[in-house]
């Protein structure tokens, strides 16, 4: 019994010791699992932050590229704008060629930053010759903050500083230094390096086929996730990024002033593009000029509550300072008054004088580049229209200049006066019906051309038999010998461009430009608009790029909008070069109200044309759209150049970008 009473006693115990071992060994167990786990919740919130920090990098990265596409675009064109022409082009011959100590690199180190800064941020290392410009986004100390606003607004995720780094390519065979034209090609690549608590990690864009990037930055602060060597495509050598200045178009302007003019920018006036006056821009009220605004003289007119007053233009922010009682240019100005500029307004430029380059649009067509009247040698030589090539001295006529001897030449000449000229986009080709009242055949007085955009081959009809004007079966005549490739953009009138003050008439310029057709209208007196004149596909935006495009040219006239034969809310798509002369409205003081005329391009004017007035109102409003493919040095056919460079991108016409941008692509 006590035995028994023993060994019960000792199996409790043994249960004892085995219950506290088992606690023992779960909670052994717990632990090691609680410590797993938590291992596991920290490699995860590393790897969170590892994560968000190569995030943050690679947005950097794209913050730097983004701007360095601006200052390509945008900062290095306003800054070769403003220098003067004859210094530009020598600096710009001795970077282009790297002579006098120049480096290829000094075209964006010196030019590529914004004139607000007042100077350039850009840092330039290395010998000359072989030189890298590095531009910083940030620093090590000071880094650029980057909040989440998709959750809780302005939570801070991480900190990024970038280095952008550009360098020539480096290959002689890309450079080019022509007379109106610099080109160079460069590479660059882009260090990123990105912070997210403890996790730091660093990203590398570069420009495609550029090298790798640790020979660009050879001790990056963080290390690398990867790099990649330098490949060059197969069959095409590699030139790089180009950077390209050339002669500035009169078509870039938005609105030109090449001469004094009394006329003001009133309230209601909106000009999205650059202008530029040889002497002051005058302000009354609250126009608004939304792009740079550059002028000869160092003051600007206002009308002060009417009593006009000179004020000094200002450097920088000039709606802070270029302020009177009565013109509200103030930032932001009292709601909902916007400002009057948007953009840098500057002071004391250079004059660009009227063009000097003669006529292009008359020697594109064969004829001498100066001269009232063509001669008759002219012409014969430059065109095989026998049909329309009497004996004796030249009559006033059309004739297609087919024989010109080289392929910038062809386009139509108009000896004497039309009466009208009218525009329709038929079938795809350009359709244009001529009144030339002066011709002494009256078989040809009235005539049609008929031009395909795309492959300009030029049809001529005549002897109209009334009836649709676009069926070749109601003309009597079909001339259809000239081959494809005759027409190259241009119609000179040597004369003008008439209108009838018959409202029943049909008479002056008007019509639908063809979606394909880049077209020059040329005369070397006034050229008188009548009617709507559109394109049948206009640019919607920026990254838009149609093909249409016309350029009205007065040599020695005035662009004339008949304000007694054209419709209320007139449209008018076209880039206007008057230089001797005026775009505007006839009649402007005493018409009635009739709207807004609604420009969609640029215009380039001796003297600035009124479109309406003021006190009382009369006439159109203005409406001004520049069309920004314009920016790109794209203009009308043989338009004239100015003294002024300029920096231009995509879509510009030149063969660098026959295949796109890289900078974006």
């Amino acid at each position: 019994m006590n035995r028994m009473s023993r060994l019960l006693r000792a199996e409790q115990g043994i249960a004892l010791i085995a219950v506290m071992m088992a606690i023992f060994i779960l909670t052994v167990v717990v632990a090691a699992m609680a410590i797993a786990t938590m291992g596991e919740t920290n490699l995860s919130f590393n790897q969170l932050r590892g994560q968000q920090a190569l995030s943050v990098a690679e947005a950097g990265a794209y913050r730097a590229l983004a701007e360095l596409r601006r200052r390509l675009s945008l900062d290095l064109d306003a800054q070769v704008r403003l220098l003067n022409p004859g210094v530009a082009s020598t600096v710009l011959s001795n970077i282009c060629n790297g002579a006098n100590g120049q480096d290829r690199v000094q075209i964006l180190s010196d030019y590529a930053w914004p004139i607000s800064l007042g100077v350039s941020d850009w840092v330039r290392t290395g010998s000359v010759g072989n030189q890298t410009a590095t531009l910083s986004i940030g620093t090590a100390a000071s880094r650029i903050q980057m909040t989440d606003t998709s959750s809780v607004p302005g939570t801070t995720i991480g900190d990024f500083y970038a280095t952008i780094a550009v360098r020539w390519s480096g290959t002689p065979s890309t450079t080019w230094c022509l007379a109106q034209q610099v080109t160079l090609w460069y590479d660059y690549a882009i260090l990123s390096v990105g912070r997210s608590g403890n996790a730091t990690r660093s990203v590398c864009l570069r420009s495609s086929y550029a090298d790798r990037c640790p020979n660009w930055f050879p001790t990056p602060s963080a290390a690398w996730q990867g790099s990649y060597a330098l490949t060059l495509p197969t069959g095409n050598p590699y030139y790089g990024l180009p950077v390209l200045l050339e002669n500035a178009s009169y078509s870039q302007w938005a609105m030109m002033l090449l001469d004094v003019g009394s006329v003001w920018l009133y309230t209601g006036t909106t000009i999205n593009g650059p202008v530029h006056s040889n002497t002051r821009i005058r302000i009354a009220q609250n126009p608004q000029l939304n792009d740079a605004v550059t002028q000869v003289l160092p003051d600007m007119t206002f009308l002060n509550c009417g009593t006009p007053i000179n004020i000094a233009v200002p450097a920088a922010n000039p709606n802070a300072t270029l302020r009177t009682a009565c013109d509200n240019t103030q930032s932001p100005g009292p709601p909902p008054i916007p400002p009057v500029f948007g953009s840098t307004v500057t002071g004391g430029v250079t004059p660009i004088p009227l063009p000097s380059n003669a006529n292009p649009s008359r020697t594109s067509t064969g004829l001498t580049p100066t001269g009232v009247n063509a001669t008759d040698a002219d012409v014969r030589a430059n065109t095989t229209d026998d049909d329309s090539m009497p004996p004796g001295a030249l009559r006033d006529g059309l004739y297609v200049m087919n024989n010109c001897g080289s392929s910038g030449c062809g386009g139509i000449y108009i000896k004497g006066d039309v009466q009208e000229m009218s525009l329709a986009s038929v079938g795809g080709m350009q359709e244009i019906l001529f009144s030339l009242q002066s011709d002494p055949d009256p078989a040809r007085r009235v005539m049609r051309v008929s031009i395909d955009p795309l492959t300009r081959e030029v049809r001529t009809y005549w002897g109209y038999l009334g009836g649709d004007p676009y069926n070749a079966s109601n003309w009597s005549t079909a001339h259809t010998s000239y081959g494809a490739g005759v027409f190259n953009g241009v119609i000179y009138v040597n004369g003008s461009i008439t209108s009838d003050p018959n409202p029943a008439a049909s008479s002056g310029l008007f019509g639908i430009l063809n979606r394909n057709m880049r077209l020059t209208i040329a005369t070397q007196g006034e050229l008188r608009i009548t009617d709507q004149l559109v394109y049948e596909r206009p640019p919607a935006g920026p990254g838009d790029n149609p093909l249409d495009i016309l350029g009205l040219y007065s040599v020695t006239g005035n662009v004339t909008i008949v304000g007694s034969l054209t419709p209320n809310d007139l449209y008018v798509d076209a880039v206007e070069l008057a230089p001797s002369g005026q775009f505007w409205v006839e009649g402007w003081n005493s018409l009635p109200v009739k709207g807004n005329i609604y420009a969609m391009g640029g215009n380039v004017q001796g003297t600035f044309g009124a479109f309406g007035g003021f006190g009382p109102l009369t006439g159109y409003g203005r409406v001004m759209t520049y069309d920004w493919r314009l920016r790109s040095n794209l203009s009308p056919p043989f338009f004239p150049l100015t003294n002024i460079y300029t920096a231009v991108r995509y879509p510009s016409p030149a063969p660098v970008f026959t295949n796109g941008d890289p900078l974006y692509d």
